[in-house]
């Protein structure tokens, strides 16, 4: 009877400490966010305990904000909840005849030289397996080769995509056929002092001449970009080169079907192989027809944690345009996409979902508007979801450690674990994400801030994020400790 009370007693000890937990929580956090910042700033905030589904605090919390890259955070987890956790891109080299089909599926890793350094390859090794298909059945020449990219549509650029950026890495168009993550890498190298590097490009693509440009100089530091011509691959090299660049300087490509085409094209020719023709659109072979001779696969895990983690908008677009494509059957798009998001938040969080504009999926665009109400939420659903959950919350990036969050939280002290996505643009810091305490409890939130103005710098903002983090840590921790002082059952003796 004495032990049954005292656990009774120990328990209620726990709850009150969870409910004034909160209360201590928004106290903290209200001494972050000083004067100053509110008047620079328009700031969204929510925390909630993923077990409980209470809210430990919010502020300006049904805001609609631009989200930046944690609409990233919408965009995977719509695509872990319409694909599933074992879906895998898979990139087909059919054989019709005479003829070869290289058949798309969106895949954003097809080509990715960080995913092929990992396998220790490079993409020559990746165009020789396709050669190598080839070969194997016995082809001594192509009549047509098709590249069929129409699982997408053919707008490979948001129409609100800043203009400036499209030559850009972070601004790559999207397609239903995408390789090399849709970049060509530049390599350059002094000359003669006064005149232009020498170039070195990849892929090798003999047909793209890069005309001279920039300036071998013999003192300062290298300072070489790119540029290239809207809807063309007409690229030019501006700046100054000291040393061979050993490291690429990197600039997107445009249409990247025909390119990729290009590309294996000039290889089977190589190889012995002669391709008198080389088109895209939509191949005539029927389901199941044809003679599969490779296929390349990117499982969705590895997708997702591109996209998250080291927040590359390619994977992004194609996550978003291949659930429009799954849930629709037609080609897709960013309209599809955004419907098929709508789709998966309405399911997951019911009606409040409604309250979200979705222009694209990687936030690039500043027409996206979501609420740290909603992203917040959204984690909560995900952590609630023993299917589902954890490969969400692999996917993102530890503080400190890993990915976009490898350099930040370095000055402070962490007892638990933290993964999130980092998100900015031009007068936009947002973080949302996850607190793990070593126990293995959960807490989501989301930090969104707007309108950064003033003397107001986002190296500030981003030290507030990580301040209201570490208080969120801090209350965590003490919860532990007050259960273990509050239930001296567990430490009790057997038959007491």
């Amino acid at each position: 009877m004495v032990r049954h009370v005292s656990r009774l007693l120990a328990l209620l000890m726990l709850v009150l400490h969870v409910s004034v937990a909160p209360a201590d929580l928004r106290s903290d956090v209200d001494q972050l966010i000083f004067i100053e910042t509110t008047e620079q700033a328009t700031i969204g905030i929510e925390i909630i305990d993923c077990e409980t589904g209470i809210t430990w605090y919010d502020r300006g919390a049904d805001l609609l904000l631009i989200p930046a890259s944690n609409m990233k955070l919408l965009t995977s987890g719509a695509a872990l909840d319409l694909l599933g956790p074992r879906f895998a891109f898979q990139t087909e080299l059919v054989r019709d005849g005479d003829n070869l089909v290289l058949l798309g599926a969106g895949d954003p890793g097809l080509g990715d030289p960080d995913l092929l350094k990992e396998m220790g390859i490079g993409v020559e090794d990746l165009l020789a397996v396709w050669v190598n298909a080839a070969q194997q059945a016995q082809m001594t020449r192509i009549d047509e080769l098709l590249i069929d990219a129409s699982v997408f549509d053919d707008q490979a650029v948001h129409p609100t995509w800043p203009l400036a950026d499209l030559n850009k890495r972070y601004s790559a168009e999207v397609w239903g056929l995408n390789f090399h993550l849709n970049l060509l890498n530049v390599y350059p190298k002094p000359s003669g002092p006064g005149q232009s590097p020498i170039i070195t490009i990849e892929p090798r693509a003999p047909w793209l001449q890069i005309p001279p440009g920039g300036k071998t100089v013999t003192t300062g530091r290298n300072s070489v970009w790119l540029s290239r011509k809207y809807m063309t691959n007409e690229i030019r090299v501006h700046g100054k080169v000291r040393t061979p660049f050993e490291i690429a300087v990197q600039v997107t490509l445009h249409d990247m079907p025909t390119f990729t085409g290009r590309l294996l094209a000039g290889r089977l020719s190589e190889a012995g192989i002669p391709v008198a023709k080389v088109s895209t659109g939509q191949s005539n072979i029927p389901l199941g027809g044809g003679e599969v001779l490779t296929v390349i696969q990117t499982q969705i895990e590895t997708v997702l944690t591109r996209c998250n983690r080291d927040s590359k908008n390619l994977y992004a677009e194609s996550l978003l345009k291949r659930i429009g494509y799954a849930l629709t059957g037609e080609a897709g798009s960013f309209a599809t996409g955004a419907a098929a998001m709508r789709h998966s938040l309405l399911q997951r969080l019911g009606p409040a979902s409604a309250k979200v504009i979705i222009a694209d999926g990687s936030g690039l665009s500043r027409d996206n508007r979501v609420s740290a109400h909603l992203l917040a939420a959204w984690l909560v659903s995900f952590a609630q979801d023993e299917y589902l959950g954890s490969v969400l919350i692999d996917s993102l990036a530890i503080a400190g450690e890993t990915g976009t969050l490898k350099s930040r939280f370095r000055d402070v002290a962490l007892t638990g674990v933290v993964r999130a996505k980092s998100g900015y643009v031009s007068g936009v810091s947002c973080l949302s994400g996850y607190v793990i305490a070593p126990d293995g409890r959960v807490v989501a939130f989301s930090i969104m801030v707007n309108d950064i103005r003033g003397k107001l710098t986002v190296s500030q903002v981003k030290e507030l994020q990580e301040g209201i983090v570490a208080a969120i840590d801090r209350k965590m921790t003490e919860a532990v400790q007050s259960e273990i002082a509050a239930d001296p059952i567990e430490a009790a003796p057997l038959g007491g």
